[in-house]
């Protein structure tokens, strides 16, 4: 049998995604990306800028900078669920213990993000800007990266392009991460 025969067929054009789901501009924090949010808690309307971070296992919010935006911690809060460890590239000895929360809903430039929970932790966001832990009022973590494609355009424009996982396929390079069996992103790079 010729070794053409044994391939398996080549994906139609129509199967792929010609655009992605969202282009969001973006900054650059210590060669990571920030992205602007759009989060609903009951009737309230929040504008905060999120970190996109691989190494934090679950995104995270700044209970401070929901207080400042007249949401009270303890309405996301999710009563008696455990404790859950917290980290980010830039946390460095600030890593600590996190209540999990919940909000309503979450948008990146008008997309409706599939993503309602996050750790309630303070990012530190009165940092000079220098500082990774500077930029955010919260992080995007691996949680997010299970559910997009994400690829990270630096410029001139900065900005982050969201594909859909499903049937996702492109021409040119990619890096593929993966998780481990502690949840933690690998790369074969």
């Amino acid at each position: 049998i010729a070794w053409r025969e044994m391939m398996e067929p080549e994906p139609l054009a129509n199967q792929a995604p010609k655009k992605p789901l969202v282009i969001a501009p973006a900054r650059r924090w210590n060669e990571l990306f920030s992205v602007r949010l759009n989060i609903e808690v009951g009737m309230t309307k929040l504008n905060g800028q999120f970190l996109i971070d691989s190494s934090a296992r679950k995104s995270v919010i700044s209970p401070a900078w929901l207080e400042g935006q007249g949401i009270p911690p303890s309405r996301v809060e999710v009563a008696g669920a455990k404790p859950e460890k917290v980290n980010w590239s830039g946390s460095g000895d600030r890593a600590g213990l996190a209540k999990k929360g919940v909000v309503d809903r979450v948008w990146m430039s008008g997309l409706p993000l599939n993503l309602s929970e996050f750790l309630l932790f303070d990012t530190d966001f009165f940092s000079r800007p220098e500082f990774v832990t500077g930029c955010c009022d919260g992080i995007l973590g691996a949680d997010f990266f299970k559910k997009y494609v994400v690829e990270f355009l630096p410029g001139p424009v900065t900005e982050v392009r969201i594909w859909p996982t499903e049937g996702f396929r492109t021409e040119g390079s990619w890096v593929e991460a993966h998780l481990n069996s502690k949840s933690e992103i690998v790369s074969d790079c």
